[in-house]
């Protein structure tokens, strides 16, 4: 018992250190986590931002109907032309099925509030924003306003849409650079989530054969550990504890009958 109890507290101890190792081990996987999710949040960043842009660039091709159909008062039906509006809706919807970007809108400012124009969704649908549905714009709304250069964000967190990645890009009439507001382009916190699990499953499973390697080099030096208990270090021959459990064993074994047996002792 005194033996069996010693190699279960030795078990216990190795496992411990195969814990202990393998979390060093795992040490430059969870490094290498940690800065792949910051280089895929500015990545997509970038890429919102960039998609921005492009789509400024499709507006600004016709920028007289999108600059009649920003500056019309109130959206209300005959200021605007209802036609190119719905054709545009309709080349957003293709665009945001394209690519795996979440929102797809433009925007223009009202103070410093903005109002949305042009969505990417199902007009009528639950995420549908109305022409003129107005928000308070943000920090990096206004500064893309202010500067016209196209910015994008980290992951934040906006009350009403969740978090989001967001890339902004300014919508500039060429003809006379008058701003006529925002292209926005949202990635969900969702999006980002799922390229980080094709990132991590891989690393998970490298981990766990590393894992069972080491518990398998524990699990031999518990062995020879516990081999050392049962033999005497001067002659190589079973010590004293040994001789009682096989004793024991034996004696056990008597006792059930029809058996007998005998001890030689030198």
């Amino acid at each position: 018992e005194d033996m069996l109890g010693k190699k279960l507290s030795l078990r216990i101890r190795y496992l411990v250190i195969s814990l202990l190792f393998s979390g060093l081990l795992a040490l430059p996987n969870y490094i290498y986590y940690y800065n792949f999710e910051k280089v895929l949040i500015e990545r997509e960043g970038a890429n919102a931002k960039n998609l921005a842009v492009a789509v400024a660039a499709v507006i600004q091709e016709n920028a007289g109907a999108y600059r009649a159909l920003v500056e019309s008062p109130n959206f209300e039906p005959g200021t605007y032309d209802q036609a190119y509006y719905e054709q545009m809706l309709r080349m957003f919807s293709r665009l945001k099925t394209g690519t795996d970007v979440n929102f797809l809108y433009t925007e223009r400012f009202v103070g410093d509030k903005t109002q949305y124009v042009l969505d990417a969704e199902v007009p009528g649908t639950e995420l549908f924003s109305p022409l003129g549905m107005e928000e308070d714009a943000s920090d990096i709304e206004r500064k893309v306003r202010d500067t016209e250069l196209p910015m994008a964000t980290g992951l934040i967190e906006d009350p009403l849409w969740g978090v989001y990645i967001s890339g902004f890009a300014p919508i500039v009439d060429p003809r006379d650079s008058t701003f006529l507001g925002l292209v926005g382009v949202d990635y969900s916190e969702e999006h980002v989530k799922s390229l980080l699990r094709g990132q991590a499953l891989p690393l998970v499973w490298t981990q766990i054969p590393l894992f069972l390697l080491v518990l398998s080099l524990m699990n031999t030096v518990v062995h020879r550990k516990y081999k050392g208990f049962k033999v005497d270090h001067l002659t190589g021959l079973l010590n004293k504890a040994s001789f009682d459990k096989e004793l024991s064993a034996v004696v056990a074994e008597l006792k059930r009958g029809g058996k007998t047996a005998c001890l030689a002792m030198i």
